[in-house]
């Protein structure tokens, strides 16, 4: 397989090209094409909120337009190709579709029903969105995943817990919710997100993980389908409030908050230290732009200090000595967590030029 993916959240669809600049350690910005005139080279109106693109080894690039639901196909300088692919929405959703990902197939999987493998294989958005009034709004969608010889890094067993190899696995999916919503309540804008995700293996497999307590003479762990991937928390939710005491002033707070999840060499799911627990965290941060060029800013990380981690992986102690001096003939497994950021204040101006009288 072979792609590149990317997303864009400016109102203009535009695809470019960044150019070392030889007489300076900068790069030079060429937009090739757009879905609006006069910001770049080639204009095409299709070309609507573009998220993935992908290629084939001597073919055109491909580009998924999420906004109008097709696909379309550029050449090297950003001219469109004259074939324009329309992407059928999934299952019972209303047309036009909503493209997201893609990826050119270069196996001979996905046949279709004349035989041949598909060339190109896209993913659509799922979901309803919607919004009450001028300024309020709410959005659900629903997923799933499946991946074929999806891949993993792979304990060696033996030194550090980081020395391994990677290797195919088989089949793994990911499915879950997203919601969301937000609505202005007098100066104050509200919005609170939510995500549920199940990360599963579907295939089973034997790997190396001889820091797992449960893991066999040989070190190592049993992987059946149904058990859940490491290093993804089943749930997220993140709130947030912002107050506008004037037009050029914002404050805001942001509660961040997940469930726990597995740490790495506990694929199995049974190592009872294996896991690392959830944790909620808050955030501040306001602005103040003083005139369209500058602006002082603010931010506060970790409001009170609250002490988590958020990843994890089985290694082995040596340090288990007196007083936690080196003595390797006393190893054992333990997990070992990475802290997350501590409080933190930062305060700064930011100059952006250009924008005098914007």
């Amino acid at each position: 397989m072979q792609s590149l993916g990317f997303r864009t959240r400016l109102a203009a669809a535009l695809l470019g090209v960044m150019l070392p600049d030889a007489s300076a350690s900068a790069y030079q910005q060429t937009n090739l094409v757009s879905d609006l005139p006069g910001v770049a080279a080639h204009q095409d109106a299709n070309l609507k909120n573009p998220w993935g693109i992908s290629y084939a080894p001597t073919g055109p690039f491909w580009v998924s337009d999420n906004g109008t639901g097709l696909a379309t196909l550029y050449n090297a300088s950003g001219g469109a190709i004259p074939l324009v692919v329309t992407i059928p929405p999934a299952g019972q959703q209303p047309a036009p579709s909503a493209p997201t990902g893609q990826v050119f197939n270069n196996t001979q999987g996905f046949a279709l029903p004349g035989g041949q493998p598909a060339a190109f294989l896209f993913a659509t958005e799922g979901g309803a969105r919607g919004s009450w009034g001028k300024d309020t709004f709410w959005n659900a969608s629903a997923y799933r995943t499946d991946l074929a010889d999806d891949i993993q890094f792979i304990s060696a067993g033996t030194g550090a817990v980081n020395s391994g190899y990677f290797q195919n696995i088989g089949r793994t999916r990911r499915e879950g919710i997203e919601l969301g919503a937000g609505a202005p309540l007098g100066p104050v804008a509200l919005t609170a997100r939510y995500s549920y995700a199940r990360a599963t293996y579907r295939t089973g497999f034997v790997e190396t993980s001889p820091n797992n307590t449960t893991a066999n003479a040989d070190g190592e762990i049993t992987v059946s389908p149904g058990d859940s991937l490491p290093g993804i928390p089943r749930q997220l939710l993140k709130l947030r409030g912002v107050l506008a005491p004037a037009p050029a002033v914002s404050i805001g707070a942001t509660l961040v908050a997940a469930s726990s999840q597995y740490a790495r060499g506990n694929e199995n799911n049974l190592d009872p230290g294996g896991t690392v627990p959830g944790y909620a965290v808050v955030n501040l941060d306001a602005r103040w732009q003083v005139d369209p060029e500058w602006q002082v800013f603010g931010n506060v990380t970790n409001l009170f200090h609250t002490r988590y981690q958020n990843f994890g992986i089985l290694g082995a102690n040596y340090f288990r000595g007196p007083g936690n001096t080196y003595a390797p003939a006393l190893a054992g497994p333990e997990p070992f967590r990475a802290p997350a950021t501590p409080f933190g204040v930062w305060v700064g101006v930011q100059w952006t030029f250009g924008r005098k009288g914007s």
